[in-house]
């Protein structure tokens, strides 16, 4: 069955310390979070891993363009009790740093994910396809430019058939896109590319969440992107 997204949270522009997103009070038991966290420099390594109040949250995917330039972690969160629920996204040393939660209405299972990057600049950021189970699928694609050194407002315009989630940016180093898409048939989901205002760096993820009557989550592996599949 097609998943309703609720509330959407975003950390505050230009972030470099620590930020706590508390979703509503109509938080209900049985929802689920969809949580991306990046970081544009330093290493994944040394960055933190994502808290909640709601419980410990569930690593899926990571991707990582390189040293300095850009990382994402990916997470989901069950929640288990009503109300207002904390997502506190780390500080990661003094750089640059993102988060996006998606709070869905109901719980989910990931059916695929995957990732990829660039260290070379380019306009086009593409989040890599995936192979779904069955119908009815949540598409959710984040997307991180880096490097940028170019100040501007909205450095993304999201993929053709998508619809945007959220944009924090940090002008004028760096920026993340969260978006979605309802997918209709099982099977290859295609891939989704987003234009950057110029050529840059990035990292980007794709997820496949499946409704609590959809297929389970499949097994995950290491991955040669630093997290699973």
């Amino acid at each position: 069955m097609p998943l309703t997204i609720a509330e959407v949270l975003k950390t505050s522009n230009s972030r470099t310390t620590t930020e706590v997103l508390t979703t509503s009070a109509g938080t209900a038991a049985g929802d689920k979070l969809a949580v991306f966290y990046g970081s544009d420099w330093f290493s994944l390594a040394s960055m933190p891993e994502v808290t909640s109040s709601a419980g410990t949250p569930d690593p899926v995917r990571t991707v990582d363009a390189g040293t300095n330039v850009g990382h994402i972690k990916s997470y989901t969160i069950d929640v288990t009790t009503s109300g207002a629920k904390t997502v506190t996204i780390p500080a990661h040393v003094d750089a640059d740093i993102f988060g996006v939660v998606l709070r869905i209405s109901g719980s989910f299972t990931v059916d695929d994910d995957d990732g990829q990057f660039s260290a070379t600049g380019t306009v086009s950021h593409t989040a890599p396809s995936l192979t779904t189970t069955g119908a009815d699928r949540l598409l959710v694609c984040c997307f991180l430019a880096c490097d940028v050194n170019t100040g501007f407002t909205d450095p993304y315009v999201h993929p053709a058939g998508m619809t945007e989630r959220a944009q924090p940016i940090a002008s004028p180093f760096a920026a993340m896109l969260v978006a979605t898409q309802d997918i209709v048939a099982a099977g290859s989901s295609g891939t989704r590319t987003a234009t950057c205002f110029q050529a840059e760096p990035y990292a980007a993820i794709s997820l496949a969440l499946a409704g609590p009557a959809d297929a389970a989550a499949l097994p995950r592996t290491l991955s040669q992107y630093g997290g699973f599949f």
